[in-house]
């Protein structure tokens, strides 16, 4: 049987009955300080021995339990344009904040919150986690998004994660919003609401990676992978020619200032 539609048999309005609306399922910790806690356990417990080990297990258990029991399952859904600009013109232009927790605490379809329940919980657990979980979840929901894209190091590597943090690094660095950088509104269109999200999650983004290594730090700075990294070295022999070659200007310049002026390019000559 084929899989390419037949527009003589395709019923439109059958087809549009069963149309829903984007769903995104998230996960969130109502305690989630306890995991630095119960990584700090383990790595104690990895050099422990005997009793003491297995008290320092107990003891991480114990905290998983705890952190586990307040775990959250919410569910997140996408909102018209014509919705998101409604509840946008309540509040004033430079109450974004306002706007964005009012049409959020529209999105999450359950556990029902209001937008004052879901700025004390933004407050409670942290704006970093908070942006991350909940904040990146109404985000991929109102773009058609998946949630892992931009922000799960697991799915880094997929294609759609590299297309949507390409999408979100551009229009960031352009100063656009998400919906006029990908052609849904007109250039010099105001933010909307999930512009906003976007922009707040992309920011969270980075700033959840080492500014050394570039790595997320949840991962990096975990003692668990204190030995799982491996490093490789790599080197631009271009930028080594350059090198070179304002060395050997530098040597003939002995102690006569070096002239000024001097940019260096380097080019393939084969």
């Amino acid at each position: 049987m084929s899989d390419e539609l037949d527009p003589k048999t395709f019923n439109v309005d059958e087809w549009l009955s069963g149309v829903t609306r984007v769903t995104k399922m998230v996960e969130v910790y109502g305690r989630p300080h306890l995991q630095a806690e119960i990584d700090e356990l383990d790595a104690l417990a990895s050099d422990a021995e005997g009793d003491e080990r297995d008290d320092l297990h107990a003891q991480a258990d114990a905290l998983r339990d705890e952190m586990e029991a307040s775990r959250v399952r919410f569910k997140v859904a996408s909102l018209r344009e014509e919705r998101v600009e409604a509840i946008s013109k309540q509040f004033r232009p430079k109450d974004r904040d306002g706007a964005t927790f009012a049409i959020m605490s529209e999105q999450i379809v359950s556990p029902v919150m209001t937008a004052d329940q879901l700025r004390t919980l933004r407050d409670a657990i942290g704006e970093g986690y908070f942006s991350q979980t909940l904040t990146a979840t109404c985000l991929a929901a109102q773009q058609g998004l998946a949630v892992t894209v931009p922000f799960s190091s697991a799915a880094s590597l997929r294609p759609e994660a590299l297309t949507a943090r390409l999408w979100l690094k551009t229009a960031a660095s352009l100063g656009q919003p998400l919906s006029v950088f990908l052609g849904r509104r007109k250039p010099g269109s105001m933010w909307l609401p999930s512009d906003t999200l976007a922009a707040l999650a992309w920011q969270s983004y980075l700033d959840s990676l080492c500014p050394g290594c570039g790595h997320p730090r949840d991962e990096s700075m975990d003692k668990t992978h204190k030995h799982d990294y491996a490093v490789s070295s790599l080197r631009c022999f271009a930028c080594a020619a350059v090198s070179e070659r304002a060395e050997e200007m530098r040597k003939r310049a002995g102690d006569q200032p070096m002239p000024g002026g001097i940019y260096w390019s380097a080019r393939l000559t084969e």
